[in-house]
C-alpha cells in the first residue's frame, strides 16, 4: 500500500485508522499520518477503540511512544471500560505498561466487572507487571463487584511469586468474596497450591474461615481432593478437624467418601470424630435394606389411586408377592451387619391419623417407592411390609427392633 499516494488522493484529512491494518507497527507510516494532521485520539465506531489502544494491543512500543507524544489520551477506554493500561497488563506487554505508567495512566482504573489491572495480572500470572503496578500505587486490596481481591486471584491460580509480592504490599489474607464467602486460603487449599497455603498461613490467614453458602472450610476441601501436604499444614495451624458443614459433612466424611485413604489416616490421628462416618455408613446400610425389601414388590403391585371422596388408597388386589430364600437370607445378613430398619422410610405415604386409612396406614397422592430419611415422613419399612403382605420379612424386622 502506498500511503503517500492515498494521502494525496484522499479528500478527507489523514486518519489513524490506517494502523489497524499494520501488524508490524510501521513507525514511518504513523509519523506520516500524524504529520498530515491525523487525530491521535480518533475513535473506531464499532468498539470505541483508539489508535493508542490498538497499538497497545499489538505491543508496538514505538507507535505507543509516538501517539503519546502526539497527545493521545492515555486513559481513553474502549467498550467495556478497557483502558490501554488494562489491555497492556492483560496481554503481558511489560514495556508498554512502563510507557503508559510514565504517561500517568490511571493504575486503579476498573473495567465493567470492577477488576483493576493489578487484579487481572494477579490472575494471569505476570509477576513483573504486578511489581510495576504496585510501585505505581495500585490498590492491593481493591475488590471487584464480587468482592474478590488480587490476592484471591493469585491464590486461586497458585502464582506463588505474586502472592509474595501482594502480601509484602499488605494484602489482606482474610479478604472474603461476596459470592460465597471464599478466602484466598480456601481457594489455595481447594486447588492444591501448597506453597501458597504456606505463605497465607504465615500471613495469619484464618484457617477455620468457612464459606457463607455451605459452610465449607479449607481443611474440608483439601481433604476431599486428597491434598495431603496441605491437610498437614492446616492441621498444624489448628484447623478444626471436626468442623461440620451445613449439609452435615466433615473433613473425615468427605475424605472417606472420596477414597482419600492417607487423608483419612491423618484426620483420625488428629482427633477427627468417626461417629459421623459410622452414621453415614449406617444410613447407607439401611438404604440398602430398604431397597432390597422394596425389590420384593413388583412395580405393578403397589398402585395408588385417588378417590376425591375417600382420599387415596392402595390397590391391594394383586396376589401377595413372595421373597426367595436367597433374598430373605440377604436381609438377615444386612440386619446382622447393622442395618437399622427404623432410620429410613418409604415416601408417598404418611402414618395414619388424620385422613382415610387402610390397614393402619394413611396414603398420600405422592408417588410411592422413594426411600428417604425417617424425619422426611413416609411410612416405615415395617409398615411397608405389612401393607404389601411381606409377613415373613415384617416378622424379621420386628426381631431386629423395627417399630
Amino acid at each position: 500500500m502506498q500511503l503517500k499516494l492515498i494521502l494525496r488522493q484522499s479528500k478527507k484529512r489523514a486518519d489513524l485508522h490506517y494502523i489497524w491494518h499494520q501488524k508490524e507497527g510501521n513507525l514511518g507510516d504513523v509519523k506520516l499520518l500524524l504529520a498530515a494532521g491525523a487525530d491521535a485520539n480518533t475513535v473506531r465506531k464499532q468498539d470505541g477503540a483508539t489508535a493508542l489502544i490498538k497499538a497497545t494491543e499489538m505491543g508496538h512500543t514505538g507507535v505507543v511512544e509516538l501517539l503519546l507524544a502526539a497527545g493521545a489520551d492515555v486513559n481513553a477506554s474502549k467498550k467495556g471500560d478497557f483502558t490501554p493500561l488494562w489491555i497492556a497488563s492483560e496481554l503481558g506487554h511489560t514495556e508498554v505498561v512502563k510507557q503508559l505508567l510514565a504517561a500517568n495512566a490511571h493504575v486503579n482504573a476498573t473495567q465493567m466487572q470492577g477488576n483493576t489491572p493489578l487484579a487481572l495480572v494477579s490472575d494471569t500470572g505476570n509477576a513483573e507487571i504486578v511489581n510495576l503496578l504496585l510501585a505505581a500505587g495500585a490498590k492491593v486490596n481493591a475488590k471487584n463487584i464480587d468482592g474478590v481481591t488480587s490476592l484471591w486471584f493469585a491464590s486461586t491460580k497458585g502464582h506463588t511469586e505474586i502472592v509474595k509480592l501482594l502480601l509484602a504490599a499488605k494484602a489482606d489474607a482474610n479478604a472474603v468474596s461476596k459470592m460465597d464467602g471464599t478466602t484466598p486460603l480456601y481457594m489455595a487449599s481447594q486447588n492444591g497450591h501448597t506453597e501458597v497455603v504456606k505463605l497465607l498461613l504465615a500471613a495469619k490467614a484464618n484457617v477455620n474461615a468457612t464459606t457463607t453458602d455451605r459452610g465449607l472450610s479449607p481443611l474440608l476441601m483439601a481433604s476431599q481432593f486428597g491434598h495431603t501436604e496441605i491437610v498437614k499444614l492446616l492441621i498444624a495451624a489448628k484447623a478444626n478437624v471436626n468442623a461440620t458443614t451445613k449439609d452435615g459433612e466433615t473433613p473425615l466424611t468427605v475424605a472417606s467418601g472420596a477414597g482419600q485413604t492417607e487423608v483419612v489416616k491423618l484426620l483420625l490421628v488428629s482427633g477427627a470424630d468417626n461417629k459421623k462416618i459410622r452414621a453415614v455408613q449406617g444410613l447407607e446400610k439401611s438404604m440398602a435394606l430398604g431397597r432390597t425389601i422394596m425389590g420384593q414388590v413388583p412395580q405393578a403391585f403397589m398402585r395408588v389411586s385417588y378417590d376425591s371422596k375417600k382420599g387415596t388408597k392402595a390397590d391391594l388386589s394383586n396376589p401377595t408377592p413372595n421373597s426367595t430364600s436367597q433374598d430373605f437370607s440377604r436381609l438377615k445378613t444386612m440386619l446382622a451387619e447393622g442395618a437399622d430398619p427404623n432410620v429410613v422410610r418409604v415416601a408417598g405415604f404418611e402414618p395414619a391419623g388424620k385422613t382415610q386409612t387402610s390397614g393402619g396406614v394413611r396414603y398420600s397422592t405422592g408417588k410411592p417407592g422413594r426411600l428417604v430419611n425417617a424425619e422426611e415422613g413416609g411410612i416405615t419399612l415395617l409398615e411397608y411390609c405389612r401393607i404389601n403382605r411381606l409377613d415373613s420379612i415384617a416378622d424379621l424386622l420386628v426381631k431386629h427392633g423395627a417399630r
